[in-house]
């Protein structure tokens, strides 16, 4: 049974209305004993275009600040006259109050404007199997149409923060119908800058500062094999087991396991050539599978865009916020938090000198980073659509606007973020391989695509 916290919680509803819509017959109650939750029941009135609602809360006349995650249910879109809920979570409080504390609400309606922040499309659904699209706007993942959410990521592991001033994850995703099956979830990433320390050394006080100028979308898991079943090139004649054999280890077989061993040129790009090319193969068809609802480029991510969305403002280690490098990578509690490394389970030694691969998981078993994105970092690596460099070195070397590697015929795919085979010491520099483009193809390697609305501004060749 919950702790009952309250004694009584008064509410005011604002006399300064920016709509025609009026709050009227409000009652507050708290759901002990069942949930410390409160209920926030009211009936809207005077309804004339689709409405919102402000929620504030005081402790006395003090007002107080909370997450936009404390609240839910019937937030926005309300179109018409009628009895409504909206449910407060008390442990978004920054203090929780005291027993007996009186805890003061104001409701403030407001007409919805068509730049209304509630109406922002924070992500995308692409069903595979009929083919439409699904807008998934901030104010339906905060009324609680899509399950769970999350707006404060401190509370998704103990020490972790964020730098990002506007976090909004979807955490049902993970058990969203589909998701990681039939659905490809894409998150979009707002235009933003990222640290990059010299050499990758975040000892290094040189740090680079590096700018993706556009938003993009990226998928919230890697592409897994389920939903890459359902790509028309998934099973043309020309790719073969030669190509793509997830089965190949036993173990990372699954529907909801990435893709991996898969020689990514031939089966996205569709070719034997080198030069990376989104409008061929895979991606192609992709984008084809889905030209009914509208125009989408996908494609691989440049190096920039994965480590933008990778980071996600976070200038730690990993992208969990907490400071300092961990001093064994062959197992410490931060990287087993985040993903699946050789030693979270990817690989078992079994004391006599020989080890057993158990290879990748299911996605999305991991916590995310401030951007609700999956297994950045563990399960596979994940290629991006240039190559990095091919001679020992650094991602970047100097500060820049959407830097982007040539992409002529002596370069390939480079790899980031780790795989269920390696340590949890991220690689300074990616790894290269020039002839992944033909029957090279290895158990940790998989993707994670991007997408754009309109024009694809990284193209080397579209259409």
């Amino acid at each position: 049974m919950k702790k009952f916290i309250f004694s009584m919680i008064a509410a005011v509803v604002s006399a300064e209305a920016l709509a025609d819509a009026s709050i009227e017959r409000v009652l507050v109650r708290q759901q002990w004993p069942w949930n410390e939750n409160v209920a926030i029941d009211f009936v809207l009135t005077n309804v004339t275009s689709a409405t919102e609602i402000n929620c504030a809360v005081y402790r006395g006349a003090t007002p107080v600040s909370v997450s936009a995650g404390a609240f839910s249910g019937d937030i926005c879109e309300l179109a018409a006259d009628g009895a409504y809920r909206i449910m407060f979570d008390p442990s978004y409080l920054p203090n929780r109050p005291a027993k007996g504390e009186t805890l003061r609400f104001e409701l403030t309606p407001s007409a919805m404007t068509g730049d209304s922040p509630n109406r922002e499309v924070l992500y995308k659904i692409f069903d595979l199997v009929d083919h439409t699209v699904t807008d998934v706007t901030r104010g339906a993942l905060l009324s609680g149409q899509y399950g769970s959410v999350e707006t404060d990521y401190s509370r998704i592991g103990d020490g972790y923060s964020s730098p990002l001033s506007d976090v909004l994850i979807w955490t049902g995703v993970t058990n969203y119908p589909g998701a990681k099956t039939t659905k490809l979830v894409m998150r979009k990433i707002p235009a933003g800058d990222f640290e990059y320390p010299q050499n990758g050394d975040w000892s290094k006080s040189t740090k680079y500062t590096i700018t993706v100028s556009k938003p993009f979308y990226i998928g919230v898991f890697e592409v897994t094999q389920k939903q890459f079943s359902y790509f028309p090139t998934a099973n043309a004649s020309h790719i073969g087991t030669s190509y793509y054999n997830p089965g190949e280890l036993s173990c990372n077989l699954g529907d909801d396991k990435p893709i991996q061993n898969v020689a990514v040129h031939n089966v996205f790009n569709g070719g034997t050539t080198r030069i990376w090319d989104a409008s061929k193969g895979a991606l192609k068809t992709l984008k084809e599978l889905f030209a009914d609802a509208g125009t989408y480029n996908f494609d691989l991510p440049t190096i920039a865009m994965w480590y933008r969305a990778m980071r996600a403002g976070s200038t730690t280690y990993y992208y969990d916020g907490v400071a300092g490098t961990p001093t064994d990578f062959s197992y410490n509690d931060r990287m087993a938090a985040l993903g699946r490394f050789a030693g979270t389970g990817g690989v078992t030694d079994n004391g006599d000198g020989t080890t057993t691969s158990n290879g990748v998981v299911s996605v999305g078993l991991y916590r995310p980073n401030a951007f609700g994105l999956y297994d950045m970092i563990g399960n596979v690596t994940e290629c991006t659509k240039d190559h990095g460099q091919k001679t020992p070195g650094a991602h970047f070397t100097a500060s820049g606007s959407d830097p982007i590697r040539a992409m002529g015929a002596d370069n390939a795919v480079g790899l980031y973020g780790n795989g269920w085979c390696h340590s949890g010491k991220l690689w300074t520099q990616p790894l290269y391989y020039a002839n992944l483009h033909a029957s090279y193809k290895f158990t940790y390697i998989g993707v994670r695509l991007v997408f754009f609305e309109g024009e694809n501004p990284f193209k080397p060749s579209e259409e």
